[in-house]
This record gives C-alpha cells, sequence and structure tokens, in this order.
C-alpha cells in the first residue's frame, strides 16, 4: 500500500442546538478554536462544521488565505450526512492520509460500557446518532495512519425514553482500501455515566467547553506542563494525554464542577507519537489564550434553603424519567426530607435560591442560574448512580439464580422470563422444567441457539461443548446477560467475576481508561466462559488495540475452542463458510515492548503465529457488534452477510435480543428447529 505523503486533516464539529437538548454555544465555539489550531499549524485541509451563524461552516485547503464558507443548502445544520459529505472530502480515494484529527463539541450518550453516541443537530426527528465505535471502524479503511478522536460531549447514562432506542449511524461505509487501525489518541471529556460542562460567558461568543478549551491552551503552547518532559520544546501524544486529565480536573474545580477527562493511548502500528506543538516550528500567527469566564461569587447559604426553592429543586428533579430500577418515587410535595433523599438535592435548593437572589449583578446572576443548572445535573447524577448500583445489583441477582441451578444435566439454562421455546440446529431436549435443556451438538465444539420467550423477545445464545450457558432476561423484554462456565463450577466465588463484569458492562462501569488491565485480568478466565473474552475484544478495541483481539483469537483457535464471533468481528479476521460454519484465519501477530508502568501479562504481550479456527455462533453477541455488521469489511462477509436483514428488528439491550421478525429470518436461513 502507498505510504502517506504527510497529508494533514482535521474536522472540527460543534453542535449547540440539538433540541429539544439544552443550548450549548460553547459547542460551536471550540469546534471554531481547534478548526483554527489545525489551519495555523498548516494541515492540508481543515472543515469547520458547526450550527451556529456565528461560527459558521467553512472549508480551507493549504495555500488558502482564509476559511471559505460552505454556503450549503441544507443551512447550518449538522446533520449525519452533512458529516459524511465533510469526512469524504477530507479522504478522497486514491489519498492517503498521514494524521485525520476529528473533534466533536456537543451533547453525547453513553449507552453501556463501550457504546458511545454523538447527538446532532436533527437526532429527535431522525432518531439517529452517530455510532462512534463503527465511525472509528470505518476510518480503519481510508488509509489513515494515525487518528486523533477528540470528544468533548456529555458520556450520560441513556435511560430516557427519547434516547434510548436511537439508531446508531457509522457514517462511513467502508473505505476504498484494505483495513489498517491507525495509531489512536483519544480525549473524552468525562468518566462514564457522567456529563461534561460548558461554562457560560458573558455572550455565547465567551462560553466554553472544559475538554476543548484545555486542549487548545495546550495546542498552542501556552501551557507548559503539557511539554514533553523527554523531548525538549515538543508536546506529543504522552505528553499531552497525561496534562488533560490533570487540567480538566483543576479547571472544573475552578467551577466547583467534578470533570476529569480520559485520556487514551492506542497501539495501531506503532512509530512515533504525534506531535502536537512544536517549538521550533509553532503554529503561525499564534493566537492568545482561551480566557475562561470568572466564575462568579461562591455560594455562601446560611442554614437551610426556603420552602418555595426545595419545592422548585423537588419539581426538577420529579421530573426526570429514571428507569424502574430507581427504589422509591420522588415525591414533588415531600418537602425538605423528600429532597435529603436525593444526593446532592439540598445543594440543588441551595443553587436555585440563590440564583433568584436580588441585589447582585446581571453577570452575577447569570452565573448562579448556570450553577443552579450543573447542580441540578449533579444532583441527577446521584439519582442515576443509584439507579446503575440498584441494576447493578439485580442483574447479579438474576445470574446468581441461575448459578445455582447449573448441573452437568443440562448445557442450557435460563434465570427470569417465561422461555416458550428453544431453537437450535440439532435439536434439544428439557430436562426439568421450561428454563433447563439439553442442546445436542452434532460434529459442533459450538452451537448456535435462539430462546424464545413468552413477552416476544428472540434472544441468541452459543452453547459451547463441556460448558453449560446461563441466559438471564429482566421481565422486561430485555435480556441482562448469558455467560457460559463449566457445570462444576457454579460457585459464587468463582463466579463472581464475571457477574460483576456482566453487570458493569451494562451501567457504564467498565471504565475504557482501565481497559488494557481489565481486558487483561478477564482473558484469564475466557476459556471457561468465553463471553468474557468477546466483552474483553469490545475493551481492547476502545483503546485501538487490535493486536490483543487477534492475541484472544489466536490463544482460543490453538486450544482448539471456536473462537466467539465478537473477536473474530472486531479482530477483522478473514472468514470462510462452508456448510453453515464459519472458519476464521488469525494473522500473525508481533510481540511488543511492556510499556512503562503498566504491568500487562506476557501473554498480552508476545508473539503469536498464524492459525485457524471456528466461530463460535453465527451472530454478535452484544448489540454494539451489529453496528459493525452494518459496514462490514469484504474479508468478514463470509460471517455477516446473512445477518442484514435481521438489523431492523434489534431490540434495546446490550446483549442481543430481536424481535419475531428478525429472529425469524436468521432461524430460517441457519436452519434452526423449535423445540418446547
Amino acid at each position: 500500500m502507498p505510504q502517506p505523503q504527510n497529508r494533514r486533516v482535521c474536522l472540527a464539529i460543534g453542535v449547540a442546538n440539538a433540541k429539544p437538548l439544552d443550548w450549548l454555544p460553547g459547542a460551536a465555539t471550540a469546534a471554531g478554536d481547534i478548526g483554527k489550531w489545525a489551519r495555523c499549524s498548516n494541515f492540508d485541509a481543515v472543515t469547520v462544521l458547526t450550527d451556529q451563524p456565528e461560527v459558521g461552516q467553512t472549508r480551507w485547503n493549504s495555500g488558502d488565505a482564509a476559511p471559505v464558507d460552505i454556503n450549503h443548502p441544507s443551512g447550518f445544520s449538522v446533520t449525519i450526512p452533512r458529516i459524511r459529505e465533510e469526512l469524504l472530502r477530507l479522504l478522497p480515494p486514491g489519498e492517503l492520509t498521514e494524521w485525520l484529527v476529528l473533534h466533536f463539541a456537543g451533547h453525547g450518550l453513553r449507552q453501556d460500557s463501550v457504546r458511545t453516541l454523538w447527538l446532532p443537530t436533527d437526532w429527535a426527528p431522525e432518531n439517529r446518532a452517530v455510532s462512534v465505535e463503527a465511525l472509528k471502524a470505518s476510518l480503519h479503511s481510508y488509509g489513515i495512519k494515525y487518528l486523533t478522536l477528540i470528544s468533548d460531549a456529555c458520556r450520560d447514562f441513556a435511560n430516557r425514553p427519547s434516547t434510548a432506542n436511537l439508531a446508531p449511524d457509522p457514517v462511513l461505509g467502508r473505505g476504498p482500501v484494505q483495513a489498517v487501525q491507525p495509531g489512536l489518541d483519544r480525549f473524552n471529556a468525562v468518566e462514564d455515566g457522567k456529563a461534561a460542562f460548558m461554562i457560560p460567558g458573558e455572550t455565547a461568543a465567551d462560553a466554553r467547553c472544559i475538554l476543548s478549551g484545555s486542549l487548545a491552551n495546550a495546542l498552542w503552547g501556552h501551557e507548559p506542563e503539557a511539554f514533553s518532559r523527554q523531548k525538549r520544546g515538543l508536546i506529543d501524544s504522552d505528553s499531552l494525554l497525561r496534562f488533560i486529565s490533570v487540567q480538566t480536573r483543576k479547571v472544573g474545580e475552578r467551577y466547583g464542577l467534578e470533570c476529569q477527562a480520559e485520556a487514551i493511548r492506542g497501539y495501531g502500528r506503532g512509530g512515533p507519537d504525534m506531535v502536537y506543538f512544536d517549538v521550533d516550528g509553532p503554529p503561525q500567527p499564534v493566537a492568545p489564550p482561551i480566557a475562561w469566564p470568572p466564575p462568579g461569587a461562591p455560594a455562601q447559604p446560611l442554614g437551610m434553603p426556603a420552602n418555595r426553592a426545595i419545592e422548585q429543586a423537588l419539581a426538577r428533579l420529579s421530573s426526570i424519567n429514571l428507569l424502574s430500577a430507581w427504589p422509591y418515587a420522588i415525591d414533588p410535595a415531600g418537602g425538605t426530607a423528600a429532597l435529603e433523599q436525593v444526593p446532592g438535592g439540598i445543594d440543588l435548593a441551595l443553587a436555585i435560591e440563590q440564583s433568584e437572589a436580588s441585589e447582585i449583578s446581571e453577570r452575577t446572576q447569570r452565573m448562579h442560574v448556570w450553577q443552579a443548572g450543573a447542580a441540578a445535573v449533579v444532583a441527577k447524577q446521584g439519582l442515576e448512580r443509584e439507579v446503575r448500583r440498584s441494576q447493578r445489583s439485580r442483574i447479579r441477582r438474576t445470574l446468581r439464580a441461575g448459578q445455582r441451578r447449573m448441573s452437568p444435566d443440562a448445557n442450557l439454562i435460563m434465570s427470569g422470563g417465561q422461555p416458550a421455546r428453544v431453537w437450535a440446529p440439532y435439536g434439544a431436549q428439557r430436562v426439568g422444567g421450561a428454563k433447563s435443556w439439553q442442546v445436542n451438538f452434532g460434529k459442533a465444539d459450538a452451537v448456535q441457539v435462539i430462546i424464545e420467550y413468552a413477552d416476544g423477545l428472540f434472544a441468541p445464545a452459543v452453547v459451547y461443548a463441556g460448558l453449560s450457558t446461563l441466559v438471564t432476561h429482566d421481565g422486561n423484554r430485555r435480556i441482562t446477560g448469558w455467560m457460559c462456565a463449566p457445570p462444576y463450577q457454579s460457585d459464587a466465588a468463582r463466579l463472581a467475576p464475571t457477574n460483576d463484569a456482566i453487570a458493569k458492562l451494562q451501567t457504564t462501569r467498565l471504565s475504557p481508561g482501565v481497559a488494557d488491565d481489565l481486558a487483561a485480568s478477564l482473558r484469564h478466565g475466557k476459556h471457561v466462559n468465553p463471553m468474557l473474552g468477546a466483552i474483553a475484544a469490545y475493551l481492547y478495541d476502545y483503546t485501538g488495540d487490535r493486536d490483543n483481539i487477534r492475541r484472544m483469537a489466536y490463544y482460543y483457535a490453538s486450544r482448539a475452542q471456536p473462537i466467539p464471533f465478537d473477536v473474530a468481528l472486531l479482530g477483522q479476521l478473514h472468514t470462510e463458510r462452508s456448510d453453515q460454519a464459519v472458519t476464521a484465519y488469525v494473522p500473525a501477530v508481533e510481540a511488543r515492548d511492556r510499556r512503562d508502568g503498566n504491568d500487562v501479562p506476557d501473554f498480552a504481550r508476545q508473539q503469536t503465529n498464524a492459525i485457524s479456527g471456528m466461530v463460535g455462533g453465527f451472530c454478535p453477541w452484544l448489540r454494539l457488534g451489529w453496528d459493525y455488521v452494518a459496514t462490514p469489511d469484504p474479508i468478514e462477509e463470509p460471517m455477516t452477510q446473512p445477518l442484514g436483514t435481521a438489523l431492523p428488528h434489534l431490540l434495546d439491550s446490550s446483549f442481543t435480543a430481536l424481535s419475531e421478525e428478525g429472529a425469524s429470518s436468521l432461524i430460517t436461513h441457519f436452519g434452526l428447529e423449535a423445540k418446547s
């Protein structure tokens, strides 16, 4: 493949007006700041795409005197087709790219620990959002050597009806070249399940997003702590990643906020760090430092807030749509006693009271109104933490209830819900009730089954030879997890790590910042529970570590255990199909050096040889995998081609769940038979 000729491009996106969500003028300003840095750093092409006329939509190419207004027929709306159009302009066929900087500021969501969405201007009427992981995977086939991915967006838990069932869009299809994973620097505004903050200013143009503003000051060379300690005069990947985590926390503390960015270094193809600033060749002209808005006078309340403020705080909190797992309802007429039950509730009432104080300046009052809004977000996060904690407990209980029934007599056990039938290729028999089955293998080492529930949900799962598969249903048309384990290892101590990983996955508690260490620890048990290998693959993919996904595939194949479907999919393995079986060909992986300060086990660093192995199952085990099915790499088509008809019929669940129509197409294609 031809080598990139040092071509550097940037797309900076700012969505301020994603109605009915809050207006975020700082998002457009942030996109303008990042675009300006890229232009002055002599990138080859820079596009700024915002939905605010004050910042606009512009294109700039090296040699242009100034950015050129786009004047698109769709106006200033930032839609998925517009993002696609601008990416394709920046990444045309035949042009290989040394470095792509992709920046987004606006509203975002986290649907579980490995699924991030960006909301475009028209997200609500279109019911669509950008699937960040699927977009990242698509970019691999556009000839990019290095990728900087900046996500200055909330990663709040998606638990509202308006956002729970958003259609994820990969934006791009597969590109014109063979997929190669780029080096990756990834900046996320906040940790999982938290809200990113925009600081309001005197005017809309003065508003600042904490991550983008902190990055901009470093990129222009204004932050001494951002410079490399080893490479004089440079701000490179390692030094910028280290600086941003500390700086965003400091800026947040100035405004009384909990805000610490996640900064993740991926592996990709190795090579030198990306250089963001070089004192011997700085951006020209250099922009002045970002001016942070003054924080305003801190609240100094005396005693408890007034009844009026308490009533307003309760009204705000009672309007929040929470999952059914919340253990009690918020009574809007419950007074101080009800508000004290909510983490941060009293602080919210105090902030509301101060925002209505008289004899203060207009600027101070605006800041207090904003602080009241921030206090409401913090209180809401407290509620949602309780929801997630309750969810995790319920998932663990459901898993344990099924695990207590594991025995050598059954290799498929259901917990929760009302199973009606089991669809399997070689037949299955009940062994003691509707929730315990013995699935036949024929000559296979792993068998795909689909469980049909009385509520119309169909749950695919895979049964491995020598293991028992447990599938759990929450009673509300969701699959809360499935797993495999030897039937003689059903004690709580052995299975606690599995239960914990499955529960945390669905409640945004598997932080991508520790993905490498967590995935490495999960892999100790992957050969007794292939589901942990599948989860580990998504965590590795998030951090840009395809080599370790392929190492996992090698370990499965070398021990004659079928490779989990999701491992083969995310590893972008060449596959072939014959007689309803899929064979995956795992390429050799070179050894990698131990990273400083990170105790990675030898098996996550060592060289592995090329090998082939069977694939376990015929569809993704986790819901996120279907985002990749929508835009498969050609070498994956033997795995993914039969799945397209099921895509529109996926249900809202972290683990794959289908409606009857979606399941029927798979049942017919793969020749499954029903047993009831």
